[in-house]
């Protein structure tokens, strides 16, 4: 070890750089690379720890570490070097500096490292005792508890006997390894490999319904082809490194490759449940784990994200907001789960702020279909509470494939329609016109549809809605109607039932779905993006190639036309916005109004429909569930009705039709802007510009052809470009809260406090029309009580449906000016750079480039190979 680095503290980039002989930068230190680091050295370590590199620990130590990475990789480059260099410098021995490589890691990561270091140990027959000193000095270093480490060896020795079953379960849950699926896909295989002697205590299998056992080879075949990818990834990474001190790339570029790598060689698979505030995801979910689990109540119940996983045993962790976690009884599940009572049915944002939690994780046994890496996220109603549609939204970004849970009873409202729309997009986000091919669209409560008339029509526009002539999804067997209540009551009688039946059909498609065709979903995707970053990259290397080649020159006068155009788009960018506020000024002096003149009528229109109130009930509290759910219906379809054809067709839908205008028409102009410079000066700005709003999921490829007066006279097709959810649609999706979420957390408790006064009535017909009069009072109180709060959430809604439309814009400009400024910088530095300095560079951005297309060749036939 050299001085400087033995005189001060450590640092991981420094003992990287040192022992491989290569600058590393703390960029550089991405959680796969010190995972490897550190077990390179441990293994070195153990491997010199007595004295001597037996002919058996040199194999293995090979093998382990070209299963970690291959060896032709830039990753697999870099262990050789460090091999090398751990050795030469004797770094085994120095526990600070191996405390050091092991800081980040977590417990889990280091007894994997320990697990594989007593296998090497035992590679020649058995462990040397300096081996063991060895394994538990370093134990003791990096902070790994005793008892872990003792209960570690003695199983990996056969020795189970001499450890507590407490302590193996603790093992099991820590080598868990669906814990390393964001790491990389080679740790994974190695925690499954230690995690195999770790096998869990027999316990009685649940009553498995669907017999059906898919196959999984198809996925393991595209298993094979993402481990390609990766290695692709890793030869990107090693591109974009510096050469000699020097590079010519930026690090968000090298962040960006690693982001994508960590991205691929997750083999976690998210499928998120999303809905309306209740539409019966809790009991979809119960019904699908067999049990009654999941909380469920008519008020509002889920607070916060729920994974399910496949587990042997039931579990559930806890995991809180300041990054710590723990294992709870089972029995507290529900509670943990849940808003509490009192804040659902009061102050919901104190609960909210009271909560501690992030994600609760339950592992079940009756999770089969998730036994490959599938993670299936409850989330929070939709439009039921702003915090809690927001933690839903962050879900989506991340979700690999939606099951989008509706309400038979009242199919396809105008806010689910939005609902879908969007969710469409987001699922699409790299063709949002495409229909989307991992969408599954349940149809709950069928059982609730009395009229046969009404069971054969349901179906019918559902399919003409979302497989029609424009659809919104495609694939078999992604639409279905279902009872999740249904079907759970039969599971759990042991009957069979026609919802029961539904229901299986239902499970079968998506093990079909998640066994054979996921696997080509997600490499297609991924390979969609790694060509897109691989195409502008080479369009970079390009115009910097053609700027220290002279072929892009810029003079004074283009430098100083750059500069006007980088204000002109900011200018843009600022009139937007100030648009857009002035809009919403008048949006909701508007909304005051209009809103004033439907809640003057309201009470004679309910009133009114009042007299078509019935119930067949003889319980005076059962009446008045009865009137309450007829008001509730009747007062909620009012206010959609009010709100699709006074605010959306009226009035919201021109307002953004004449925001959507505008912004169509200033894109064309920072498009004909970028063109017109390619023109003149001979570069590939516009082309930069395609490729960045396309990671901004902003397609506008329309641009290009649009005709400038066409959109002065305001014919513009937003949905081509996919700014936002819909000009007069914003209205319904965002305000679907309005409809049915409100009104039973409002009306709680009424038919308690109604029923009291009508015990001694006598006459039943009187009864029933005191009570229904009793309703409506109640009912309306309650409404006028809430008006208030239906009219800010319907300003804020609009807010954020508008400002998502300024915010896209903005981004576009801001890339735009991005570019330009990019491009002015280059031509700054050629013009300082020697003549030798430009030799060396274009010497050096050609090799990049050649680089760039030996992986594209790679990539294309990976594409080829995999996916025809």
């Amino acid at each position: 070890m050299s001085l400087t680095l033995a005189a001060k503290k450590l640092n991981g980039a420094e003992i990287l750089t040192q022992i491989t002989g290569q600058k590393v930068l703390e960029r550089h230190l991405t959680p796969r690379v010190m995972f490897l680091s550190a077990m390179t050295t441990v293994l070195v370590g153990v491997a010199y720890a007595d004295g001597q590199l037996a002919g058996r620990e040199k194999l293995y130590l090979q093998k382990v570490l070209s299963q970690l990475a291959s060896p032709k990789s830039s990753l697999g480059k870099m262990i050789s070097l460090m091999l090398k260099g751990i050795r030469k410098h004797e770094i085994y021995n120095r526990l600070d500096a191996i405390s050091c490589l092991t800081d980040s890691l977590s417990v889990s990561e280091k007894l994997i490292i320990l697990g594989f270091g007593h296998r090497l140990a035992i590679a020649d027959g058995c462990a040397e005792a300096q081996e063991r000193k060895y394994l538990n000095t370093v134990a003791s270093a990096i902070d790994v508890p005793a008892d872990q480490v003792k209960a570690l060896l003695s199983c990996l020795d056969n020795k189970r006997s001499e450890v507590k079953q407490e302590a193996v379960e603790e093992l099991r849950w820590l080598l868990d390894p669906q814990r390393f699926q964001n790491i990389d896909a080679a740790i994974v295989n190695a925690a499954s490999c230690l995690s195999s002697k770790f096998p869990a205590q027999a316990s009685p299998k649940l009553r498995q319904d669907n017999k059906h056992q898919p196959s999984y080879e198809k996925l393991q075949i595209f298993e094979g082809f993402h481990k390609q990818l990766n290695s692709l990834c890793d030869d990107l990474l090693g591109i974009l490194k510096p050469e000699n001190g020097h590079s010519i790339f930026s690090t968000v570029l090298e962040e960006e490759v690693v982001r994508l790598s960590k991205r691929f060689q997750s083999q976690k698979f998210r499928l998120a449940i999303v809905g309306e505030f209740s539409q019966g995801k809790s009991t979809f979910l119960n019904a699908l784990l067999g049990e009654e689990i999941q909380p469920v109540r008519a008020i509002p119940c889920s607070g916060t994200l729920t994974t399910l996983k496949y587990g042997e045993k039931k579990r559930v962790i806890c995991h809180y907001k300041d990054g710590t976690q723990e294992i709870i009884p089972f029995d507290q599940y529900k509670q943990k789960a849940s808003i509490p009572e009192e804040s659902a049915l009061g102050n919901r944002e104190d609960g909210l702020a009271e909560s501690n939690i992030s994600e609760i994780v339950l592992e079940h046994p009756g999770l089969e279909l998730c036994r490959h890496g599938v993670e299936i996220i409850d989330s929070p109603g939709l439009n039921e509470h702003p915090e809690r549609t927001a933690i839903t939204e962050r879900l989506l970004q991340d979700a690999d494939a939606t099951i989008f849970l509706a309400n038979a009873s009242r199919v396809l409202t105008l806010g689910e329609r939005e609902l879908l729309h969007s969710l469409k997009r987001r699922l699409q986000r790299e063709e949002p016109d495409q229909p989307a091919d991992n969408l599954f669209v349940l149809f709950n409560f069928m059982d609730l549809l009395r009229k046969p008339e009404d069971r054969e029509q349901v179906p019918q526009l559902v399919n003409n809605f979302l497989q029609g002539r424009n659809p919104l999804i495609t694939g078999s067997n992604r639409v279905h109607f279902i009872s999740a209540q249904s079907a759970l009551d039969a599971m759990l009688t042991q009957t069979d039932s026609e919802y029961h039946d539904t229901f299986k059909a239902f499970v079968t498609a998506l093990e079909t779905f998640l066994a054979d065709e996921r696997g080509e979903l997600i490499l297609r995707k991924n390979i969609k993006v790694l060509r897109q970053f691989i195409l502008g990259t080479q369009n970079g290397l390009v115009q910097k190639l053609n700027i220290l080649e002279g072929q892009v020159n810029l003079s004074k006068e283009e430098q100083h036309r750059i500069l006007e155009e980088i204000g002109e788009i900011g200018g843009l960018d600022v009139k937007t916005q100030l648009f857009g506020g002035e809009l919403l000024d008048e949006i909701l002096e508007r909304v005051g109004d209009l809103g004033d003149q439907w809640v003057d009528g309201i009470g004679d229109r309910i009133a009114e429909k009042s007299a078509r109130w019935s119930s067949n009930k003889e319980d005076k509290r059962k009446i008045l569930k009865d009137y309450e759910k007829q008001f509730i219906q009747d007062i909620s379809a009012d206010l959609d009705t009010w709100l699709d054809k006074t605010m959306n067709q009226a009035m919201l839908k021109p307002a953004f039709e004449k925001l959507d205008t505008l912004i169509a028409h200033e894109l064309s102009i920072v498009q004909r802007t970028l063109l017109l410079l390619d023109d003149s000066i001979g570069a590939n700005l516009n082309k930069q510009f395609e490729l960045s709003l396309s990671d901004l999921g902003v397609n506008i490829g329309f641009i290009s052809t649009l005709n400038p007066e066409a959109v002065d006279e305001g014919s513009s097709d937003w949905y081509s470009w996919g700014l936002g959810t819909g000009s007069g649609a914003m209205a319904a999706g965002a305000m679907a809260f309005a409809g049915f979420s409100i009104w039973p957390v409002s009306l709680a408790g009424l038919a308690a406090s109604a029923f009291i006064g009508w015990l001694s009535s006598k006459d039943p017909e009187q009864i029933r029309l005191e009570l229904k009069q009793e309703t409506y009072d109640k009912g309306m109180e309650k409404f006028f009580d809430s008006v208030e709060t239906i009219f800010e959430k319907l300003g804020q809604s609009t807010a954020e449906a508008l400002y998502s439309r300024i915010d896209a814009f903005h981004n576009a400009a801001s890339a735009s000016i991005s570019i330009l400024c990019n491009l002015l910088e280059q031509q700054e530095k050629s013009l300082q750079d020697t003549l030798v300095q430009k030799e060396a560079e274009t010497k050096m951005i050609q090799q990049k480039i050649a680089k760039l297309s030996e992986i594209e060749l790679a990539l294309n036939s990976l594409a080829e190979a995999a996916l025809t």
